[in-house]
């Protein structure tokens, strides 16, 4: 399946990040240049923790989408088997922030991955990553198998 149909094959259409098809979603669409998967967003103001700012449940959904976009851009279908997470500085909201990934290793099953969220160039929040190859099936089941 070709990179830029990610989003809109039947196991992801309905992804709270990047499904085209799911009302309630954030609607991402992650491009890659150079080994680097990014996407830009600017949060509404529905997405409030405290006042004027992104929620931290958030701020981890969107970096754990570019782990997940940057292991896909590598090749690799799966999920986030493991995640760290560091919140720097608040995000705020209705302001463009751009959120990105990159491969650091790879294996056969499994690879490490890192992610930012920024603004303006400076770093909000930060994560870490291992994904392991699932293969979804159409049916949105994982096989576990690969």
């Amino acid at each position: 399946m070709p990179l830029q149909e990610a989003a809109t094959d039947p196991a992801r259409r309905m992804c709270f990040v990047c499904g085209p098809a799911n009302p309630h979603g954030l609607h991402l669409h992650f491009d890659c240049r150079d080994g680097v998967s990014e996407a830009t967003f600017s949060p509404p103001a529905y997405l409030q923790g405290w006042p004027g700012v992104l929620h931290g449940g958030i701020v981890t959904t969107l970096l754990d989408e570019a782990l997940a976009y940057a292991a896909w851009h590598a090749g690799l279908q799966g999920m986030t088997a493991r995640l760290e997470v560091r919140l720097r500085q608040p995000a705020p909201l209705e302001r463009p922030l751009t959120v990105r990934g990159w491969v650091e290793h790879r294996s056969a099953r499994a690879l490490r991955a890192r992610a930012e969220l920024l603004e303006g160039g400076k770093v909000l929040a930060e994560a870490s990553g291992t994904v392991y190859r699932v293969p979804i099936t159409p049916d949105r089941e994982t096989t576990g198998e690969g």
